[in-house]
Formats: structure tokens, C-alpha cells, sequence
């Protein structure tokens, strides 16, 4: 995808299908964003400033996994996690409407 521009760049990604595919993005960013030990909400997950990018990040990473997760819809995402759940690498705590989830 270098040196093609970002609206190309952006064509050319398959999103996920399948809640595996979006557990491993999700873990994905939260390793590249450094959050491990961190409790973030579903809200931050899915429609954070964290998750959204730049046509010019778009164009300039390597896995997208920020750009994709940003505007996930919230039963996908809660699927992915409780994948993430059962490997061991979250934990899912709070309210329906307010939930938080903890990565290890």
C-alpha cells in the first residue's frame, strides 16, 4: 500500500468477517496503543478519538487496526471481547450501558 494514495490505500482493506478476526484487531490495538494493564470503555473502543485516523494514517500504517475498530458495531465488538475474555487476555466489568474492559 505505500505510495498509494490514501483513499486507494483504504479501498484496497478487507474488513473482518468473522468476531476471531475482530478479537485479533482489538488486541492488536491495544498493544500497538501501549494499553495493556489499561481499562478503557466499549464507547473508547469503538468511537474514541483513539480509534480514529487520518486518511494520511490510513495511507501510512502497516495493520490499520485503529481505523478499523473505530465505528464497530457494539454487538461485534462485545463478541470480540468476550473471545479476548476467554483467552485470557480481558476482562469485561460494569453495566449493559457502560461497560469497561481490562486487558492483559
Amino acid at each position: 500500500m505505500a505510495g498509494q494514495p490514501a483513499a486507494a490505500a483504504a479501498a484496497d482493506f478487507k474488513f473482518p468477517q468473522e468476531p476471531e478476526e475482530w478479537a485479533s484487531l482489538v488486541e492488536a490495538y491495544v498493544e500497538d496503543t501501549a494499553q495493556k494493564g489499561s481499562v478503557l470503555t466499549v464507547y473508547e473502543l469503538s468511537e474514541g478519538d483513539g480509534t480514529r485516523s487520518t486518511e494520511r494514517e490510513m495511507a501510512c500504517t502497516d495493520n490499520g487496526a485503529n481505523t478499523e475498530l473505530h465505528g464497530i458495531d457494539g454487538e461485534i465488538l462485545r463478541k470480540a471481547l468476550n473471545i479476548l475474555v476467554k483467552r485470557g487476555k480481558a476482562q469485561i466489568f460494569g453495566q449493559e450501558d457502560s461497560l469497561g474492559v481490562k486487558f492483559f
